[in-house]
């Protein structure tokens, strides 16, 4: 089981990765190969973590270009 944990963990960084270089796709990547490791409930619930995570890092690093009105719009 800790291996698989090991691959998830891997599969993740690697997709993470590819979002960095060419700006999306990161979970869809991430999410067939973390499905068949760890199960469809805890690929969901990782890959979201995840994502809300960096989507939090990098709005707060950058939170000076960030469009106040637009975020209250979208939330």
């Amino acid at each position: 089981m800790l291996l698989n944990e090991l691959f998830t963990l891997f599969i993740v960084f690697l997709a993470n990765t590819v979002e960095v270089i060419t700006g999306f796709a990161g979970t869809m990547l991430a999410m067939p190969p973390a499905m068949l490791l760890i199960g469809v409930d805890e690929a969901k619930l990782v890959l979201n973590v995840v994502a809300i995570l960096v989507s939090f890092l990098l709005a707060s690093q950058n939170r000076g270009d960030v469009n106040k009105k637009e975020v209250v719009k979208i939330v």
